[in-house]
């Protein structure tokens, strides 16, 4: 019988990305976290635990795994400004 649907595993991965990257948004008190940079650290994060096999090939693949939680000024275009 042929596979259909996200494996378990998979749905795991994806949800522990969500929380996580909920969570270090919550602690960005100076709103610089944008998104490409968060799918950096949530990515980092994933690689060094059980999930490391569920994980897409480049960092940015899983913006769509956390952009649910994003902010919105974690959406806008372009970097922070230097202040």
């Amino acid at each position: 019988m042929p596979k259909s649907g996200i494996s378990i595993e998979k749905q795991q991965a994806k949800e522990a990305a969500r929380i996580l990257a909920k969570m270090l948004w919550k602690r960005d008190s100076s709103k610089e976290i944008k998104m490409l940079m968060m799918c950096d650290e949530v990515y980092s994060n994933l690689h060094d635990s059980k999930f490391c096999d569920q994980l897409p090939d480049q960092p940015k693949s899983i913006k769509s795994w956390i952009a649910s939680e994003a902010p919105k000024y974690a959406r806008e275009a372009g970097r922070p400004s230097e202040k």
